[in-house]
Protein backbone atom coordinates (compact mmCIF):
# COMPACT_ATOMS: atom_id res chain seq x y z
CA UNK A 1 0.00 0.00 0.00
CA UNK A 2 1.71 3.49 -1.29
CA UNK A 3 2.52 5.74 1.47
CA UNK A 4 0.43 8.58 0.98
CA UNK A 5 0.87 12.55 2.17
CA UNK A 6 -2.68 12.99 3.04
CA UNK A 7 -5.05 11.22 6.22
CA UNK A 8 -8.55 11.49 5.43
CA UNK A 9 -10.69 11.76 2.82
CA UNK A 10 -13.70 14.15 2.38
CA UNK A 11 -16.61 12.70 0.14
CA UNK A 12 -19.51 15.33 -0.94
CA UNK A 13 -22.22 14.55 -3.81
CA UNK A 14 -25.78 13.01 -4.53
CA UNK A 15 -27.21 9.73 -4.74
CA UNK A 16 -23.59 8.44 -7.19
CA UNK A 17 -21.79 9.23 -3.80
CA UNK A 18 -24.09 8.49 -1.32
CA UNK A 19 -25.79 5.34 -3.12
CA UNK A 20 -29.02 4.88 -3.93
CA UNK A 21 -28.92 1.38 -1.99
CA UNK A 22 -31.15 0.08 0.46
CA UNK A 23 -30.76 -2.47 3.69
CA UNK A 24 -32.89 -5.56 2.26
CA UNK A 25 -33.55 -6.67 5.74
CA UNK A 26 -34.50 -3.38 6.90
CA UNK A 27 -36.52 -1.52 3.87
CA UNK A 28 -36.93 -4.04 1.51
CA UNK A 29 -36.42 -2.55 -1.70
CA UNK A 30 -38.06 0.98 -1.00
CA UNK A 31 -35.26 3.34 -2.29
CA UNK A 32 -37.22 6.19 -0.48
CA UNK A 33 -35.26 5.32 2.72
CA UNK A 34 -32.01 5.81 1.43
CA UNK A 35 -31.16 8.94 3.46
CA UNK A 36 -32.52 6.54 6.42
CA UNK A 37 -29.98 7.11 9.69
CA UNK A 38 -30.72 3.62 10.10
CA UNK A 39 -29.84 2.85 6.74
CA UNK A 40 -26.19 4.00 6.74
CA UNK A 41 -24.21 0.88 7.78
CA UNK A 42 -25.41 -0.63 5.50
CA UNK A 43 -25.14 1.76 2.52
CA UNK A 44 -21.91 3.27 3.06
CA UNK A 45 -19.25 0.42 3.03
CA UNK A 46 -20.74 -0.42 -0.69
CA UNK A 47 -20.09 3.35 -2.41
CA UNK A 48 -16.73 4.46 -3.56
CA UNK A 49 -15.38 6.79 -1.30
CA UNK A 50 -15.24 4.10 1.70
CA UNK A 51 -13.99 1.81 -0.89
CA UNK A 52 -11.58 3.94 -2.05
CA UNK A 53 -10.82 4.68 1.39
CA UNK A 54 -10.64 0.83 2.45
CA UNK A 55 -8.10 0.70 -0.97
CA UNK A 56 -5.71 3.35 0.42
CA UNK A 57 -5.91 3.07 4.09
CA UNK A 58 -7.34 6.59 4.97
CA UNK A 59 -10.19 7.96 7.08
CA UNK A 60 -13.17 8.60 4.69
CA UNK A 61 -16.10 11.57 5.71
CA UNK A 62 -18.91 11.02 3.37
CA UNK A 63 -21.60 13.98 3.39
CA UNK A 64 -23.03 13.20 0.27
CA UNK A 65 -27.13 13.00 -0.22
CA UNK A 66 -29.21 10.76 -2.12
CA UNK A 67 -31.02 13.33 -4.46
CA UNK A 68 -28.74 16.52 -3.31
CA UNK A 69 -28.56 19.58 -4.95
CA UNK A 70 -24.76 21.63 -6.14
CA UNK A 71 -26.30 23.87 -3.65
CA UNK A 72 -26.18 21.49 -0.61
CA UNK A 73 -23.06 20.17 -2.05
CA UNK A 74 -21.02 23.43 -2.07
CA UNK A 75 -22.87 25.07 1.59
CA UNK A 76 -22.01 21.38 3.49
CA UNK A 77 -19.01 21.13 1.93
CA UNK A 78 -17.80 24.62 3.32
CA UNK A 79 -19.34 24.18 6.46
CA UNK A 80 -17.78 20.36 6.96
CA UNK A 81 -14.04 21.83 6.25
CA UNK A 82 -14.03 24.63 8.25
CA UNK A 83 -14.89 22.26 11.35
CA UNK A 84 -12.58 19.26 10.14
CA UNK A 85 -9.30 21.98 10.27
CA UNK A 86 -10.43 22.55 13.92
CA UNK A 87 -8.74 19.26 15.00
CA UNK A 88 -7.01 18.46 11.62
CA UNK A 89 -4.55 20.13 9.65
CA UNK A 90 -5.20 21.36 5.97
CA UNK A 91 -2.27 19.07 4.33
CA UNK A 92 -3.64 16.12 5.66
CA UNK A 93 -7.38 16.36 4.07
CA UNK A 94 -8.33 15.30 0.59
CA UNK A 95 -11.95 16.72 -0.86
CA UNK A 96 -12.86 14.47 -3.62
CA UNK A 97 -16.65 16.28 -4.87
CA UNK A 98 -18.55 14.23 -7.36
CA UNK A 99 -20.88 17.29 -8.53
CA UNK A 100 -25.20 16.56 -9.06
CA UNK A 101 -27.26 17.87 -11.66
CA UNK A 102 -26.77 21.53 -12.60
CA UNK A 103 -30.31 22.08 -12.94
CA UNK A 104 -30.94 21.17 -9.40
CA UNK A 105 -31.53 24.36 -6.71
CA UNK A 106 -32.37 24.28 -2.85
CA UNK A 107 -34.95 26.40 -1.66
CA UNK A 108 -34.86 27.14 2.39
CA UNK A 109 -39.02 26.94 3.72
CA UNK A 110 -39.28 28.33 7.36
CA UNK A 111 -42.00 26.61 8.12
CA UNK A 112 -41.13 23.29 6.95
CA UNK A 113 -39.29 21.57 10.93
CA UNK A 114 -39.41 22.62 14.41
CA UNK A 115 -36.30 24.09 13.78
CA UNK A 116 -37.31 27.23 12.08
CA UNK A 117 -37.08 26.10 8.68
CA UNK A 118 -35.61 23.51 6.03
CA UNK A 119 -33.59 23.34 2.84
CA UNK A 120 -35.52 21.19 0.01
CA UNK A 121 -34.02 20.65 -3.39
CA UNK A 122 -36.02 21.18 -6.68
CA UNK A 123 -35.01 19.34 -9.70
CA UNK A 124 -37.15 20.24 -12.72
CA UNK A 125 -36.72 17.07 -14.55
CA UNK A 126 -38.88 15.36 -11.72
CA UNK A 127 -41.62 17.99 -11.12
CA UNK A 128 -44.34 16.28 -13.25
CA UNK A 129 -43.66 12.85 -11.01
CA UNK A 130 -43.20 14.65 -7.63
CA UNK A 131 -45.73 14.03 -4.78
CA UNK A 132 -46.22 16.31 -1.30
CA UNK A 133 -48.50 16.50 1.11
CA UNK A 134 -47.86 20.45 1.22
CA UNK A 135 -49.65 21.79 -2.03
CA UNK A 136 -48.42 24.87 -1.28
CA UNK A 137 -44.77 23.33 -2.18
CA UNK A 138 -45.80 22.08 -5.54
CA UNK A 139 -47.43 25.44 -6.46
CA UNK A 140 -44.61 27.30 -5.53
CA UNK A 141 -42.35 25.09 -7.63
CA UNK A 142 -44.54 24.86 -10.77
CA UNK A 143 -44.69 28.69 -10.57
CA UNK A 144 -40.99 28.77 -10.05
CA UNK A 145 -40.58 26.50 -13.44
CA UNK A 146 -42.75 28.68 -15.25
CA UNK A 147 -41.86 32.04 -15.25
CA UNK A 148 -37.72 31.58 -13.59
CA UNK A 149 -36.01 28.44 -14.12
CA UNK A 150 -33.55 28.96 -17.02
CA UNK A 151 -30.09 27.54 -18.62
CA UNK A 152 -28.41 30.84 -17.81
CA UNK A 153 -28.90 30.50 -14.43
CA UNK A 154 -28.02 27.19 -13.55
CA UNK A 155 -25.28 27.28 -15.63
CA UNK A 156 -24.19 30.35 -14.23
CA UNK A 157 -24.55 29.33 -10.85
CA UNK A 158 -22.65 25.74 -11.60
CA UNK A 159 -19.59 27.46 -12.41
CA UNK A 160 -19.75 30.22 -9.58
CA UNK A 161 -20.01 26.81 -7.34
CA UNK A 162 -16.89 25.39 -8.74
CA UNK A 163 -14.92 28.22 -9.02
CA UNK A 164 -15.84 29.02 -5.48
CA UNK A 165 -14.97 25.72 -3.83
CA UNK A 166 -11.98 25.47 -6.09
CA UNK A 167 -10.43 28.67 -4.67
CA UNK A 168 -11.77 28.43 -1.24
CA UNK A 169 -9.77 25.10 -0.60
CA UNK A 170 -6.94 26.51 -2.43
CA UNK A 171 -6.83 29.40 -0.10
CA UNK A 172 -6.88 26.82 2.80
CA UNK A 173 -4.15 24.76 1.17
CA UNK A 174 -6.30 21.58 0.59
CA UNK A 175 -5.88 19.74 -2.00
CA UNK A 176 -9.12 18.82 -4.19
CA UNK A 177 -10.56 16.98 -7.26
CA UNK A 178 -13.45 17.25 -8.86
CA UNK A 179 -15.80 14.93 -11.07
CA UNK A 180 -19.29 15.44 -12.97
CA UNK A 181 -21.45 12.00 -11.76
CA UNK A 182 -23.80 11.93 -14.49
CA UNK A 183 -25.06 14.52 -16.83
CA UNK A 184 -28.59 14.85 -18.77
CA UNK A 185 -29.26 17.51 -20.90
CA UNK A 186 -31.92 20.01 -20.63
CA UNK A 187 -34.09 17.98 -22.65
CA UNK A 188 -33.78 14.79 -21.81
CA UNK A 189 -34.44 13.65 -18.10
CA UNK A 190 -33.10 10.49 -17.50
CA UNK A 191 -34.67 6.90 -18.39
CA UNK A 192 -35.02 3.53 -17.64
CA UNK A 193 -32.33 2.86 -20.48
CA UNK A 194 -28.65 3.71 -19.53
CA UNK A 195 -27.90 4.24 -23.30
CA UNK A 196 -30.60 7.33 -22.46
CA UNK A 197 -27.77 8.70 -19.92
CA UNK A 198 -25.38 11.68 -21.80
CA UNK A 199 -21.88 10.86 -21.47
CA UNK A 200 -21.36 14.63 -21.46
CA UNK A 201 -18.07 13.99 -19.57
CA UNK A 202 -16.84 17.55 -20.87
CA UNK A 203 -19.32 19.31 -18.99
CA UNK A 204 -17.78 23.27 -20.61
CA UNK A 205 -19.41 21.50 -24.29
CA UNK A 206 -22.73 21.19 -22.99
CA UNK A 207 -21.79 25.53 -21.32
CA UNK A 208 -20.52 26.88 -24.64
CA UNK A 209 -23.19 25.21 -26.72
CA UNK A 210 -25.49 26.97 -24.22
CA UNK A 211 -23.28 30.03 -24.32
CA UNK A 212 -23.83 30.26 -28.08
CA UNK A 213 -27.61 29.70 -27.95
CA UNK A 214 -29.29 32.54 -30.41
CA UNK A 215 -31.74 32.64 -27.69
CA UNK A 216 -29.03 34.65 -26.00
CA UNK A 217 -28.30 38.50 -26.33
CA UNK A 218 -25.26 39.90 -26.19
CA UNK A 219 -25.50 41.47 -22.88
CA UNK A 220 -26.23 38.48 -21.33
CA UNK A 221 -23.39 36.59 -23.07
CA UNK A 222 -21.15 39.04 -21.57
CA UNK A 223 -22.22 38.85 -18.17
CA UNK A 224 -21.14 35.67 -17.83
CA UNK A 225 -18.20 35.50 -20.40
CA UNK A 226 -15.46 36.01 -17.87
CA UNK A 227 -17.18 33.21 -15.43
CA UNK A 228 -17.11 30.15 -18.15
CA UNK A 229 -13.59 31.16 -19.06
CA UNK A 230 -12.51 31.00 -15.21
CA UNK A 231 -14.66 27.88 -14.63
CA UNK A 232 -12.87 26.45 -18.05
CA UNK A 233 -9.64 27.00 -16.51
CA UNK A 234 -10.67 25.47 -12.96
CA UNK A 235 -11.97 22.62 -15.19
CA UNK A 236 -8.44 22.28 -16.28
CA UNK A 237 -6.79 22.43 -12.63
CA UNK A 238 -9.27 20.39 -10.60
CA UNK A 239 -11.72 17.84 -12.48
CA UNK A 240 -11.14 14.19 -12.87
CA UNK A 241 -10.14 13.14 -16.79
CA UNK A 242 -13.49 11.38 -16.47
CA UNK A 243 -17.02 11.60 -15.50
CA UNK A 244 -18.70 8.88 -13.23
CA UNK A 245 -21.45 8.00 -15.65
CA UNK A 246 -18.61 8.08 -18.84
CA UNK A 247 -16.23 5.97 -17.29
CA UNK A 248 -18.76 3.17 -16.76
CA UNK A 249 -19.96 3.63 -20.14
CA UNK A 250 -16.51 3.54 -21.29
CA UNK A 251 -16.50 -0.15 -20.08
CA UNK A 252 -19.98 -1.24 -22.04
CA UNK A 253 -21.32 -2.82 -18.72
CA UNK A 254 -24.76 -1.41 -19.40
CA UNK A 255 -25.49 -3.88 -16.02
CA UNK A 256 -23.23 -2.18 -13.88
CA UNK A 257 -25.95 0.87 -13.89
CA UNK A 258 -29.13 -0.07 -12.51
CA UNK A 259 -32.29 2.25 -12.40
CA UNK A 260 -30.46 5.26 -13.21
CA UNK A 261 -27.54 4.70 -10.23
CA UNK A 262 -24.49 2.51 -10.68
CA UNK A 263 -24.35 -1.26 -8.49
CA UNK A 264 -22.19 -1.74 -6.11
CA UNK A 265 -19.71 -2.99 -8.54
CA UNK A 266 -20.15 0.14 -10.69
CA UNK A 267 -18.60 1.58 -7.43
CA UNK A 268 -16.14 -0.60 -7.10
CA UNK A 269 -14.93 -0.19 -10.71
CA UNK A 270 -15.27 3.39 -10.56
CA UNK A 271 -13.55 3.55 -6.70
CA UNK A 272 -10.63 1.16 -8.56
CA UNK A 273 -10.13 4.03 -11.22
CA UNK A 274 -9.78 6.74 -8.34
CA UNK A 275 -7.66 5.24 -6.27
CA UNK A 276 -5.54 4.67 -9.07
CA UNK A 277 -5.53 7.95 -9.77
CA UNK A 278 -4.94 9.50 -6.04
CA UNK A 279 -2.19 6.99 -5.28
CA UNK A 280 -0.24 8.12 -7.82
CA UNK A 281 -0.71 11.99 -7.62
CA UNK A 282 -0.62 12.04 -3.95
CA UNK A 283 2.12 9.29 -3.48
CA UNK A 284 5.13 10.47 -0.67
Amino acid sequence: MARLNFKTLYANGDSWTAGDIVDPVLFGDDLSKVNDPKNKPYRLPRVWPHKVGKELGVEVINNSHAGGSNDRIFRSTVNDILGLLKNNKPEDILVVIGWSSPERKDFFYKWHSKDGGEWECLYPAELEHWTSERQELIDFYKLYVKNHWHAEEFITRHCIHNISLHYFLKSLNIKHLFFNSFYENKDEVLNKNAHQLLESPKFENYILSFYNNSELDTIKRLEIDNIIKEYNNVYKKAFFNESFISFLLSLDIEEEILNYHPTEKGHELWANNLAKFISSKYEL
